[in-house]
């Protein structure tokens, strides 16, 4: 596929792109701290003890979830309000084009082969630095129903990668890779990307699958195989998140467990299945414009 770069972006360098993830996650904060302090003023309970975990203990699942959804519209407020004040308001800007079938199905595979790999890493780190609560899977043991189960899917497998890629790749990596390159492009952007998730013992996690959706999004030149990897990549968690029923003492032991949780032989399986889509990914997007299906 031939790159054509619009004649201008958004905001020219690293420095704009920081800001505008700056904006995203404290509009997040701001949003999520606004909800819970309404229903909590609403609902009138007892917080006088038990810290932030007794505070969340007492939302009702769905709002918790209601509030997630919500506070996950940041960050495609964020990146359309950035096109629009400065007129570059196009699909050209995101490289909203369709890349293709057997493009989109790569992508989509590559992100359910990265998900064996990320929950090694993130095991790995597991074992040498400790692991903090995991939020949702402790709301998750409350027994959600089937509104608080579909926002929770909402947010997780179109919400975020949707707004989240709106400004990750599809801003800040491209302006930063059409001043400094590829390699450096998708450094920055994925340092910055698993920042800002807070998660330690997922930063190489969440590092490596940036650095795959900022290759596939440059070698595709189309912003909609990272859509769909990321998507597959939440939803393959979402559905394991879905299979687990547990206790919230369980819920606690398995947010610092340091088990892999999934047999050995997928490890080496998904390296190759991400080797190969990356391949051809990378075959396919050196067509010409049109060439991909």
């Amino acid at each position: 596929m031939g790159y054509a770069p619009p004649p201008q972006l958004p905001f020219p360098g690293v420095g704009w792109f920081l800001l505008l993830v700056l904006m995203g996650f404290f509009g997040q904060i701001v949003v999520g701290a606004v909800a819970v302090v309404l229903l909590l003023a609403m609902k009138r309970p007892d917080i006088t003890s038990g810290g932030t975990q007794n505070v969340l203990n007492q939302l009702p699942v769905a709002a918790f979830m209601g509030i997630l959804f919500v506070a996950s519209l940041a960050w495609p407020a964020v990146a359309l309000a950035a096109a629009r004040i400065n007129r570059v308001l196009t699909r050209d800007t995101f490289r909203l084009r369709w890349p293709g079938v057997r493009a989109s199905l790569l992508a989509v595979i590559l992100g359910l082969a990265l998900v064996p790999l990320a929950l090694l890493l993130e095991n790995l780190v597991a074992r040498m630095l400790p692991r903090g609560d995991n939020v949702i899977l402790q709301v998750m043991s409350r027994e959600p129903g089937a509104l608080a189960l579909t926002l929770l899917g909402l947010t997780l497998v179109v919400c975020a990668p949707v707004g989240e890629e709106l400004l990750f790749r599809g801003l800040g990596f491209r302006a930063i890779e059409r001043r400094h390159g590829l390699g450096v492009g998708a450094l920055v952007v994925s340092l910055i990307f698993a920042g800002v998730h807070l998660n330690v013992t997922g930063f190489g996690a969440l590092f490596m699958v940036s650095m795959c959706l900022c290759w596939v999004t440059s070698k595709t030149d189309s912003l909609i195989p990272a859509m769909l990897l990321h998507a597959a990549y939440n939803g393959a968690q979402f559905l394991m998140l879905l299979g687990t029923e547990m206790t919230p003492e369980q819920a606690r032991a398995a947010s610092r467990s340091t088990d892999l949780g999934l047999p050995i032989w997928m490890i080496p399986v998904a390296v190759l299945v991400s080797l190969g889509c990356l391949a051809l990914l990378a075959r396919l997007g050196k067509g010409a414009p049109g060439a991909v299906d």
